[in-house]
């Protein structure tokens, strides 16, 4: 990217030395960059920032590494799940929602030589979170599952525009392999519009896939959104794609929810239903979900090579075209795509 290049600059520095014996040099480098990465998530987000202020000071005014453990933090999770963030110290644990902490949800507290830090915040409310499982039901059986791909995410919410085109950039890059580089008649989305889920990172990704389709969006469905978010009626509506693409020789993208499309593919193998797209068609889905939990959707784990024979059987669509794709968009964005591999039975 365009006024980034010094900085890859500096980051490919880090990987030329003995990582186990590291110089000097690197070591200093290293705390020089975080102190760099500080300074930028200080101008740019401002629950981070507030924390800064309830100390004092700013990460401009640390020396590193020496003053390390002055450097203010909080987890990538408590990041990406809240907003608004506040911070206090009492002698005590307050029994109730102590001043300035109505309506905010605590999600840290530790024991310090003060007293009680209690670190607390907004939770992000989030379309995805209405999915499949109610919470009183998901907290009885499950873990908090979250993910920057379905839940709210300051991360993306706090990037700059240069740093959002970047991940722009990176999915589509990984999304057009997917797809041989060709433009296809149609997109099959499992999973919401980017417009209903504006701060999750994989809808950067979904808005991408517009441009793999010729007419650029006018056949891009998002069969969460189209469904209102029934979780039952998009198995019916991706039949119904399928039904319309096949019989019109169209090709066909399937893409995004690994759980979702799996679980289209079970409903059709059980109805004897089964289409046969060859070259025609291809697989790009991608934000994991393989363990059976992505976010809120929770269903049986999934194995990779019956989830690929489930492809091949139900859809017709050959092992070289199914790829799964992988990003993240901290510390640095990227996204790469993986091909199915038959002799490790895995994406690589």
């Amino acid at each position: 990217m365009k006024g980034q290049e010094g900085y890859v600059g500096e980051l490919k520095e880090l990987f030329t030395d003995n990582p186990f014996n590291p110089k000097k040099d690197t070591v200093n480098k290293k705390y020089e960059l975080l102190k760099k990465a500080s300074e930028h998530f200080y101008e740019v987000c401002e629950p981070y920032r507030e924390l800064w202020k309830k100390v004092g000071y700013s990460p401009s005014d640390l020396n590193l590494p020496e003053d390390l453990d002055l450097l203010v933090f909080f987890t990538t999770e408590d990041f990406k799940r809240y907003k608004d963030v506040v911070e206090e110290v009492f002698q005590t644990e307050p029994e109730k929602a102590p001043k300035g902490f109505k309506d905010y949800e605590v999600f840290y507290k530790e024991r310090t030589p003060e007293g009680i830090l209690v670190r607390a915040g907004k939770r992000n409310p989030f379309p995805e979170e209405i999915l499949c499982v109610p919470k009183e039901e998901l907290d009885k059986e499950y873990p908090m599952v979250t993910s920057s791909a379905t839940s709210g995410n300051p991360s993306i919410e706090y990037l700059t525009p240069i740093e959002k085109e970047a991940i722009y950039k990176a999915y589509l890059s990984a999304e057009k392999m997917c797809t041989s580089n060709k433009e296809v008649d149609k997109i099959i989305i499992f999973g919401p519009s980017s417009e209903d889920t504006p701060t999750s990172q994989s809808a950067i990704g979904r808005k991408a896939c517009r441009e793999l389709e010729k007419t650029k969006g006018k056949n891009s469905h998002y069969l969460l959104s189209e469904c209102r978010f029934d979780f039952t009626l998009v198995p019916k509506r991706a039949e119904k794609l399928t039904d319309a693409a096949y019989k019109n020789e169209e090709s066909v993208c399937f893409a995004f929810s690994t759980q979702l499309l799996y679980e289209f593919l079970k409903k059709m193998k059980e109805k004897g239903k089964e289409w046969n797209f060859g070259d025609n068609g291809y697989i790009a889905v991608g934000g994991g979900g393989w363990e059976g939990k992505k976010g809120r959707i929770i269903t049986d784990a999934i194995q990779p090579k019956e989830f690929v024979e489930a492809i091949e059987d139900v859809l017709g669509i050959p092992p070289e075209n199914i790829h799964d794709i992988y990003g993240i968009s901290e510390p640095v964005p990227f996204a790469c795509y993986a091909d199915w591999s038959e002799k490790e039975e895995a994406f690589i």
